[in-house]
């Protein structure tokens, strides 16, 4: 039981089959984070937590949280993962308004680094979002985690189905129901990159058929007087992430040489 080992203490996040737990792990009272599925929730998706944790066990990058261990009780399953507790980057852009250039460059490498390691590995995030990046501590230049591998896949020839993410990161592909692969993630980033920017998303409408049609056109711009001060190679890197056909968006290897 996995009580025998730690304590479970408050609440720190959730969400749409799980929560996750500070606790502490005895004797030396270490701090980490418990991710508890129920069961009873899961009903016929437990196979969701097996993928998570096969994936999970082989990662290991100063900018992705750290798997430890995993228990199984009757009712739940636990994955035991490194305490982080600077927060989500979402709170910190809303908190900030905006982030600005050298600080988006910084933060973008750092994430940017991550995906490329997974993509290395054939594994496809599908959620990035700044409430699945947080911040390694409370410091205002701390350091990324990508975290929440709950709907990341392997794939290594872009054969992946099924309308996965949050709707305003998701890609052209998956919104047209076509398969795709690891390009969704730079479609991703590129939306969170124009976020730390402008504080606003560059795809947003009052509903998802709006939304999704916008996404499905590449429909945004940089007309808000904020992109004034933006310098040309940060617009272009942009641009080449949140290109509608995933042939033509940049890849990974490619952003990490791109100019900006």
């Amino acid at each position: 039981d996995i009580r025998d080992d730690y304590i479970l203490g408050d609440i720190i996040g959730h969400g749409g089959f799980s929560k996750v737990y500070e606790a502490y792990k005895m004797p030396r009272n270490e701090r980490f984070a418990i991710k508890c599925y129920a069961k009873a929730i899961l009903k016929d998706k437990r196979h969701i937590v097996e993928e998570e944790i096969n994936i999970m066990k082989k990662l290991q990058h100063p900018n992705i949280v750290q798997y430890f261990d995993y228990y199984e009780s009757q009712r739940h399953y636990y994955l035991v993962l490194e305490y982080i507790d600077g927060g989500e980057l979402f709170d910190r852009i809303l908190y900030n308004g905006h982030y600005s250039e050298k600080d988006s460059n910084r933060l973008t490498l750092q994430i940017l680094s991550a995906i490329d390691y997974l993509h290395s590995l054939n594994i496809v995030h599908r959620d990035l979002k700044p409430e699945n990046l947080l911040c390694y501590g409370t410091e205002d230049d701390s350091k990324i985690m990508i975290s929440d591998f709950g709907l990341a896949a392997i794939d290594s020839d872009s054969n992946l189905t099924g309308f996965y993410g949050s709707p305003n990161y998701l890609a052209p592909e998956i919104v047209k129901n076509e398969k795709y692969g690891r390009a969704v993630d730079l479609w991703s980033l590129g939306v969170i990159v124009f976020t730390l920017f402008s504080g606003v998303l560059p795809f947003d409408a009052s509903n998802k058929d709006d939304l999704y049609n916008k996404i499905k056109r590449g429909d945004f711009d940089f007309n808000s007087p904020r992109w004034n001060t933006t310098s040309k190679d940060a617009k272009d890197f942009i641009r080449q992430l949140l290109q509608v056909d995933p042939k033509q968006r940049i890849s990974c290897k490619q952003a990490l040489v791109h100019r900006w």
